[in-house]
């Protein structure tokens, strides 16, 4: 799952546009060696059968749109931050984010929370530990350094 190293690619090309960052030649000569390369990656992956091809189903589209959201709050950070607390910030992020998820997943998965009653006590907490360790604490210091410079 190469495809979330897109994420500086955008953030890079998002910076330049938005705050008139300047890229440079090398800095856009690697932009674009950088999404060709992802391109060459995730071609592979991709099954184009023009019988059972859909985009929405495609894991790799979900994966491409979950990484330009995380980019376009690394973006929004810098703003943000001059309004609000950057780790208020990111956990109004991931509430705003997490919301049409569990919608979709409601819509899309009919028990989806009836399982819940099946969650081990291990479950919970590896759930938790994930949530809150590789998630959130894991954001806040990212949207932090991004609003240092």
């Amino acid at each position: 799952m190469v495809i979330i190293d897109s994420q500086p690619l955008t953030v890079a090309i998002m910076a330049s546009i938005i705050f008139g960052e300047s890229l440079g030649y090398v800095g856009a000569a690697g932009l674009v060696l950088g999404v060709v390369g992802l391109l060459l990656l995730e071609a592979s992956a991709l099954a184009f059968d023009a019988n059972n091809f859909s985009l929405w189903g495609s894991g790799e589209w979900w994966m491409f749109l979950a990484t330009q959201s995380m980019a376009i709050g690394t973006v929004m950070v810098r703003w943000v931050a001059k309004y609000s607390d950057p780790v208020m910030a990111t956990g109004l992020h991931m509430v705003i984010g997490g919301l049409p998820l569990m919608a979709i997943l409601i819509l899309n998965h009919d028990p989806a929370l009836s399982s819940f009653n099946e969650l081990t006590t291990s479950d919970v907490l590896a759930l938790l530990y994930s949530s809150i360790f590789g998630t959130a604490i894991n954001f806040g210091v990212l949207f932090y350094n991004a609003t240092k410079g």
